[in-house]
């Protein structure tokens, strides 16, 4: 915000290049909620922690995110291929193919798993028991399509000035 008000303008690689991993000191919950998605693949900070407002962020937009390294914006330079694993925190910088295949072995196994995950999403939460009620916590209105799309059967919100 700083910058937008005193007229600096950031570069942004992502503009240039068509996709990104953000590499950087810190990120705002507000800078990661503005993100967009098309172009930024991910993104890993130097401080933060898994249950920091800008991880669960992340966590929530289903944007892969590595926080708390220490120094990684020291380490990277714009330009640099690296790997973001969100889920075992880790970016390799410079990755070899072995490392490549061995992560797009990893990535088809989970849209094999998010298909099968699919496939049982809009059954009953709890068919044994007859009881299907699964509602999910929303913080804004653009989230109902993602509750909905998950198989939840309703909703509440914590968010201010929600209404459906």
């Amino acid at each position: 915000m700083l910058n937008n008000l005193v007229g600096r303008r950031r570069s942004s690689t992502c503009a240039s290049q068509g996709t990104c991993i953000i590499i950087s000191h810190d990120l705002t919950p507000s800078n990661t909620a503005q993100l967009d998605k098309s172009k930024v693949l991910g993104f890993a900070t130097d401080v933060g922690s898994k249950t920091s407002h800008t991880a669960i962020m992340a966590r929530s937009l289903r944007i892969p995110a590595v926080v708390g390294l220490k120094d990684i914006s020291g380490q990277v330079e714009t330009g640099q291929y690296a790997l973001l694993d969100g889920l075992n925190g880790v970016v390799v910088v410079h990755p070899t193919d072995q490392t490549l295949f061995e992560y797009g072995q990893i990535a088809q196994q989970q849209v094999s798993l998010q298909e099968k995950l699919q496939e049982v999403t809009h059954q009953p939460a709890s068919p044994w028991t007859g009881i299907g009620v699964l509602s999910a916590n929303i913080e804004q209105a653009a989230d109902a399509a993602q509750v909905k799309a998950s198989g939840a059967e309703g909703w509440g919100c914590s968010g201010p000035n929600i209404s459906f």
